[in-house]
């Protein structure tokens, strides 16, 4: 084999070059790998021989720590292109069996997916594997490549960038490479277990950084903004840097002779006096030492840096707690890891005294950040400070306070009495504004002052409160306008203060509306859809950081699924079961989540990802929150008080009877004598049916014509009317003098510099105007989509396209819905809803009636 064509890319594959050959990625991906990181793991696997390309590109992406959704991007792209092929090549075998053992690598713990061990994992991997090709061939492929590489780089670029076209034979000797590779390692254990045979390699550079570091200070402040409690001093850092005009680099060379005339002096010690004065008479010699006329040689010490050292002095008295103390931090860490300092420093709090802080880790941040003082002043500390520490020339001390701490007497006395040694005041306040003052011809002088945007800067500030961390969890993108009802078949009930949450046999959690008294008067929320199957494990807790928190056990494959319910995002953490318990029970616990294990106790940390680490606390204590915890949610579950109903989770038939009624099964949807809409049996000719919906998939049916009726197994029906036929979309401009009076603008096209501020002036400027009037049930509906001052809004023709929503609960009384109206039972109307209220009758008629009609009249 040739090297160019060991290396070479094809079109619609799962990778390609990009950079001039420099980077490999998936396309209209993530980036796989570097392509120097590839050559020093082809070159590690050299001597046993190599695996296909492909392969070994495979077993990078499953072990990339990167890796959310490109196994499975890898996975479409794949079959998408398989089906592009003629029938008889069509083969999904070889993928299948691949993706299968591809998830199993990506289980095996980070520690073996890092650094040299990640070369010893596809040592193990590919030992003897599948198309795998010898040592000596190996070595000279590489040999070859490199010296292309080198001498002839522009045409080997051009050779590879430019595709073949996809090969079904490439493709099956990739992946049925990998795909082997699940009868050799039946579970990531063996996997680790095969590796622990292996001798160690020494340490090598292996990773490619994506960024050379620029200075000292970007990665740390990273971290900061990554950590929940420093995380309000990490977000101001850079914000300081671009405003601090303070100075950053202090190098002063000492005096040094130059040579020359430039040596001498009228001045120095007797010893250094030249010998051509002592040629003069004793008169003249006398004379010349008395007038400073006579002449010595200067000289001086060897060339020395003038290094500075700059002390930072933080109060963290009464009148700096809160907002003032953060900044203080905040400039501390942006004046002492700022890129392009070169002046040590060192920070002391000062209250009743004065200690050593330290801000060199995101652990002496937090520590220091509890260091503080109940003292109304600094004045005593600063006076300790300045009489047992040393200041010389070479210190500048820089003192951190809030306005009021500088306008104390007893602190203006002391640094009144310092003042020299003093370089420059910072002063911060509760609206986040800095001002720095400086030591200049012996008074302070305002040089800059900073106005930090804190509330935008802190958007992921903790809630105040367990009511606002749940508010802030519940879900943004809910699709569904109305509540579902409580059925009393659920897996797992969850508390959390006065809120009760439970998890679905869907694989839903759903948390109760209101609870705020019993019996329960709402329905449920949804909060997660396509929770993992198989959870055998939940809780949910608010963590330190304030955010609503979720969490889901998988036994089967050893994780815990992690849901950040106020930020949306979602993690999966890995567990050993060596040293966790095979069934894990996590529990919320003072803002942090636990587990028991046999061994040791675990604690669930999300910094700088969510991961296990081994707690310290005593066994005593955690078994009592654990115990305590369950106690909680047994007494919550007792307690409770809903009355269960019964809701149909599976459609067999649906069509509409000789009532023209739509039937559901067995049940007939209609509006009783007293004004409620309910699902009742059907008996008599309600049975018959006069036009039947066909299945289209498992729940879901679709009339002929049109019309779609699909049943969410939580509960929820969902009737899509028939489109009448292709209609555009119309601008909707409301004329203010006629209420009752709209303008249909069709494909509205405005000059770029006209101003359009009425309805007049749109309509002046629409190529197609339709003047209509409508009714006041419709005008209302369009006030409502239009902006108060009246603006435009997009609407399709009445009916067209619109979804109702019934709950699926049988012999109840219901509340049901559109995107717009509500009508009937208040238990499934969520509080501050912007549906609008009407009655049962007139929905009934308007909506249910209206697709029922047609239904009946597209279908015939």
């Amino acid at each position: 084999m040739q090297f160019h064509e060991y290396f070479q890319s094809s079109q619609d594959y799962f990778w390609r070059w990009e950079e001039h050959t420099e980077v490999l990625t998936i396309p209209k991906g993530s980036t796989i790998a570097y392509r120097e990181f590839v050559f020093k793991a082809l070159e590690h696997l050299s001597e046993q021989g190599i695996p296909p390309f492909g392969a070994l590109l495979l077993a990078i992406i499953a072990t990339n720590h990167s890796m959310g959704d490109d196994l499975q991007q890898v996975e479409d792209e794949i079959r998408e292109s398989i089906l592009k092929q003629p029938p008889a090549l069509v083969q999904f075998e070889p993928l299948q069996e691949a993706m299968q053992f591809l998830k199993r690598l990506h289980l095996v713990p980070t520690q073996y997916t890092t650094g040299n061990k990640r070369l010893q994992l596809f040592q193990v991997l590919f030992e003897s594997c599948h198309n795998i090709i010898s040592g000596i061939k190996a070595k000279k492929l590489l040999e070859e490549a490199k010296q292309t590489f080198i001498h002839h780089r522009g045409s080997l670029i051009d050779t590879l960038e430019q595709q073949d076209p996809f090969s079904v034979a490439t493709y099956k000797k990739d992946f049925r490479c990998i795909g082997l590779l699940s009868k050799k390692f039946p579970d990531a254990d063996s996997i680790v277990a095969a590796m622990a045979a292996l001798q160690p390699i020494p340490e090598l550079d292996l990773e490619k950084p994506e960024q050379a570091a620029t200075g000292k200070g970007p990665d740390f402040i990273e971290e900061l903004t990554s950590h929940t409690t420093t995380f309000q001093i990490g977000s101001l850092v850079k914000h300081i840097w671009s405003g601090l005009t303070i100075q950053l680099h202090h190098l002063l060379p000492s005096e040094q002779p130059l040579g020359g005339v430039s040596d001498l002096s009228n001045k120095g010690n007797f010893g250094n006096l030249l010998i051509s004065e002592f040629a003069n008479d004793d008169l003249v010699f006398l004379s010349r030492l008395a007038n400073n006329e006579a002449l010595y040689l200067h000289r001086e010490s060897p060339p020395a840096t003038d290094k500075l050292e700059r002390v930072l002095l933080l109060d963290v008295s009464l009148r700096s707690w809160g907002t003032p103390k953060t900044l203080a931090y905040s400039i501390l860490v942006a004046i002492a890891n700022h890129p392009k300092t070169d002046i040590p420093c060192t920070a002391y709090a000062v209250g009743d005294n004065y200690q050593a802080i330290h801000f060199n880790t995101v652990d002496e941040v937090i520590d220091s950040l509890n260091v503080l003082e109940g003292t109304l002043h600094p004045a005593a500390g600063l006076e300790q400070f300045f009489q047992e520490y040393s200041t010389g020339k070479n210190t500048e001390v820089l003192f951190i306070c809030s306005p009021d701490t500088l306008r104390q007497p007893a602190v203006q006395k002391v640094i009144s009495e310092h003042h020299a040694a003093f370089k420059y005041w910072i002063t911060t306040d509760q609206e986040g504004t800095i001002e720095f003052y400086k030591n200049q011809h012996s008074s302070r002088k305002l040089v800059q002052k900073i106005q930090l945007p804190l509330e935008e800067l802190w958007k992921r500030r903790a809630p105040t409160s367990l009511k606002a961390a749940i508010t802030a969890g519940e879900t943004e993108e809910n699709e569904w306008p109305i509540l579902f009802a409580f059925t009393a078949n659920y897996k797992k009930f969850l508390r959390l203060s006065t809120h009760c949450f439970v998890v679905t046999p869907e694989k839903k959690l759903m948390k109760f509306h209101d609870i705020g008294y019993y019996p329960v008067q709402k329905g449920l929320e949804l909060c997660l859809t396509n929770l993992p199957s198989g959870g055998s494990g939940h809780e949910i807790g608010v963590d330190e950081n304030g955010d609503l928190i979720f969490l889901c056990v998988k036994t089967s494959t050893k994780e815990v699924t992690v849901y950040n319910l106020t930020t949306r995002e979602q993690e999966t953490v890995p567990f050993n079961e060596r040293s966790l318990s095979t069934a894990p029970e996590f529990f919320s616990y003072q803002g942090a989540f636990y587990a028991l294990g046999v061994a040791h106790h675990w604690k669930l940390e999300h910094f700088p990802k969510w991961h296990l680490v081994k707690h310290s606390n005593t066994g005593k204590e955690l078994k009592q929150a654990y115990h305590a915890r369950q106690e909680e949610i047994k007494r919550a579950e007792a307690a409770f008080k809903a009355a269960p109903v019964s809701v149909l989770k599976n459609l067999t038939e649906v069509f509409i009877n000789k009532k023209r009624n739509l039937v559901f099964n067995k049940h007939e949807l209609l509006l009783n004598q007293y004004g409620v809409i309910q699902l009742k049996p059907a008996v008599d000719f309600g049975r018959e049916a006069i036009h039947e919906a066909y299945l289209i998939a498992e729940n879901e049916f679709s009339f002929a014509g049109g019309g779609k009726v699909t049943l969410n197994r939580s509960g929820i029906l969902q009737l899509l009317a028939p489109i009448t036929e292709e209609k555009p979309t119309y601008e909707v401009i409301l004329e203010k003098s006629g209420p009752h009076k709209i303008y249909l603008v069709k494909s509205l096209q405005a000059s770029a510099n006209i101003s359009l501020k009425t309805a007049k002036d749109i309509v002046d400027h629409a190529p197609r105007v339709v003047k209509s009037t409508i009714s006041k049930t419709e005008a209302d509906v369009l006030k409502m989509r239009i902006e108060e001052q009246g603006g435009i809004a997009r609407v399709a023709p009445a009916h067209q396209g619109n979804v109702l929503y019934i709950p699926s609960v049988l012999d109840s009384n219901l509340g049901v819905s559109t995107q717009h109206y509500f009508a009937g039972n208040s238990y499934y109307l969520p509080n501050k809803s912007q549906l609008r209220v009407i009655d049962t009758n007139s929905f009934f008629h308007t909506h249910i009636t209206t697709f029922i009609s047609k239904v009946l009249e597209h279908g015939n």
